[in-house]
């Protein structure tokens, strides 16, 4: 076992990490809203990226699921 001064740092640590990983979910799902937001106001020339762009953030974010 690591001493106790470690032990409290690895936590801090891995918490970190997740608070950074939870930061960056939430961000790509704030984006891919803001996308379908758009996509309802696009015309026909922009739908297709909007689409595209979605689904590639959809598919981030399924994969980190």
């Amino acid at each position: 076992m690591p001493p106790s001064h470690l032990r409290g740092h690895r936590r801090r640590a891995r918490g970190a990490r997740a608070g950074r990983r939870r930061i960056e979910q939430l961000k790509l799902r704030q984006a891919a809203i803001d996308d379908q937001t758009r996509l309802d106001t696009a015309g026909p020339g922009n739908a297709a990226r909007i689409a595209a762009n979605y689904a590639a953030r959809l598919k981030e974010l399924t994969d980190q699921s």
